[in-house]
């Protein structure tokens, strides 16, 4: 099987990154507070140690925000089409959920104002979105996000380093925002889980206090270390990948199909029924995403892989 449903680096892990992990010492705790590498992730993002939360991935840092900032009763602004992953936490967590939807082919990239015009005490949006790759400048996000100062914004970036907005991954962003990030998908560690977020530090002292100690293992924080300073291969990667991506999106419109513009390696492809198009291509050897579970059972989700992979995606197809 050719797996183009998951949106990970297929050009990774870096040697180094995987080197680390499997040299962490397993017969003694992790260092509880993450020091070292909260201090390698603040180089990283420009930012200070103590505005840095690491977490094993994208997931559970979404889940420790809902647990540390929905209180029971919020308001919650989710921008849909995107993951379920804060709408379930939120909702563990008693929220009252605002369904906003946006077209698939902009995300919530011209709603910036809507979304910041409707009452919530939180807002959850993904910058680029999954499944559809759009996206805003972050400079938008910030002035949006300054306009609600009251609102607690959950801005999950996991896709930003691999996305055309990876040079503006330094924006400022006002203090009630909270940015996530995912090395896993800059090294595809599936099988590790390693993520970190960016916020304010009064808001990282929260966001902490609601997780264990030595939530997180020895081997996701040596390998936090060590992808830190690897942010060379992640731009190389990107490059390379969205040579992939345009590659196959140009084979894909030669075919009579119209694959919908993104701003990372992943794309929405329109489909008559996404789930016979993927049971078809399963059949063949080929995953792709199915994305009736965000409400779009007319397209599928293709992240860009190398060029002898997608000649098996195109002969499927």
């Amino acid at each position: 099987m050719i797996d183009f449903a998951q949106a990970l680096n297929p050009y990774g892990p870096h040697p180094d990154v995987l080197a680390a992990a499997r040299a962490a010492a397993l017969d003694r705790a992790p260092e509880k507070t993450s020091v070292e590498a909260r201090h390698a992730l603040a180089e990283l993002a420009g930012t200070e140690p103590d505005g840095i939360v690491l977490g094993n991935g994208a997931s559970d840092l979404l889940w420790t925000c809902a647990r540390a900032l929905v209180p029971s009763g919020a308001w919650l602004r989710i921008a849909e089409p995107t993951r379920g992953e804060f709408r379930a936490a939120a909702l563990a967590c008693n929220a009252r959920v605002l369904d906003w939807r946006a077209d698939p082919r902009t995300g919530f990239a011209i709603q910036l104002e809507a979304l910041a015009s409707t009452r919530a005490d939180v807002l959850h949006l993904a910058n680029p979105n999954s499944p559809t790759g759009a996206s805003v400048p972050l400079a938008e996000v910030a002035r949006m996000a300054a306009r609600v100062p009251k609102t607690r914004i959950i801005l999950d970036e996991s896709f930003l380093s691999l996305s055309d907005r990876a040079d503006e991954s330094r924006t400022p962003m006002p203090d009630n925002v909270v940015r996530i990030r995912s090395l896993t998908h800059d090294h595809a560690l599936p099988g590790l889980r390693l993520g970190y977020l960016v916020c304010a530090p009064p808001l990282a002292r929260v966001i902490l206090a609601a997780r264990s100690a030595g939530a997180v293992s020895a081997p996701v924080q040596a390998a936090a270390i060590a992808a830190a300073s690897h942010a060379d291969f992640v731009a190389d990667s990107r490059r390379r990948l969205f040579a992939d991506r345009d590659r196959l999106m140009a084979e894909l419109r030669a075919r009579g199909l119209s694959p919908l513009a993104s701003s990372t390696h992943f794309f929405l492809l329109p489909v008559e029924h996404a789930s016979q198009a993927t049971a078809r291509l399963a059949a063949a050897g080929v995953l792709v995403r199915d994305c009736t579970s965000f409400g779009l059972p007319q397209h599928i989700r293709i992240a860009a892989r190398p060029g002898a992979d997608c000649a098996k995606l195109l002969e499927a197809l």
